[in-house]
């Protein structure tokens, strides 16, 4: 777990979803496959083809910008408009599918979200994000969800962020963003004044909540 942290007491957690609310790598990496899958379809290529060009196009973004775009924006570079991914990812992610609710993490959550405000941001749709926590047991304590046709931008874009901060009523300075990706998730935040958690298993979550708890 890495993590840059201003001093508490905190305001409001701001949590990605994929691989941070759960882990679960077969499940992250399906996603990425089915969208990839039916971007080649959409081009009338090979599906290796398709990861090829993939792959080429994040690396070059990569180079020009310093950090690894969302794979929303590798797609934005090649033609696929926010629109369409939204609708690709609203046909094509089945949460309910693959997660289930997690009675580990219900309590502490539950004591969470009675001491700070809490949100996520999904670059999938919103009411994939719903979805997701509808099947993690989590909905009824993160009211709001800031997904890829929230504000039609893709994180790393500061937009979601934005609109998530102005949805919890919390300065920059005061919030913490939880995340499993560096460059997408925490970066935004942290340099802008605000603090993140980088979390790389199940484990990292429940310690990261603990301390929350305890700032």
């Amino acid at each position: 777990m890495k993590r840059q942290l201003n001093p508490g007491p905190y305001r409001a957690v701001l949590f990605d979803i994929d691989n941070t609310l759960y882990r679960d790598d077969r499940y992250a990496q399906w996603q990425i496959d089915v969208l990839i899958r039916r971007f080649a379809d959409h081009r009338g290529m090979a599906e290796p083809e398709a990861l090829r060009l993939v792959a080429e196009t994040r690396s070059r973004l990569t180079a020009n910008a310093g950090r690894r775009p969302s794979l929303g924006n590798t797609m934005v570079a090649l033609g696929v408009p926010i629109s369409t991914s939204v609708d690709w990812r609203r046909e094509l992610i089945t949460p309910h599918r693959f997660l289930q609710r997690d009675e580990t993490l219900r309590a502490p959550m539950e004591r969470l979200a009675a001491h700070v405000r809490l949100a996520v941001l999904t670059n999938n749709p919103e009411d994939v994000g719903r979805a997701s926590l509808d099947a993690l047991g989590f909905s009824d304590l993160i009211p709001t969800v800031v997904g890829l046709d929230t504000t039609w931008a893709s994180k790393p874009d500061w937009a979601p962020f934005q609109a998530a901060l102005d949805a919890v009523g919390a300065p920059v300075e005061a919030t913490v963003m939880v995340g499993d990706r560096w460059d997408v998730d925490l970066a935004p935040i942290v340099e802008r004044g605000g603090s993140g958690i980088l979390v790389e298993s199940h484990e990292d979550l429940r310690e990261a909540i603990t301390m929350l708890l305890e700032a």
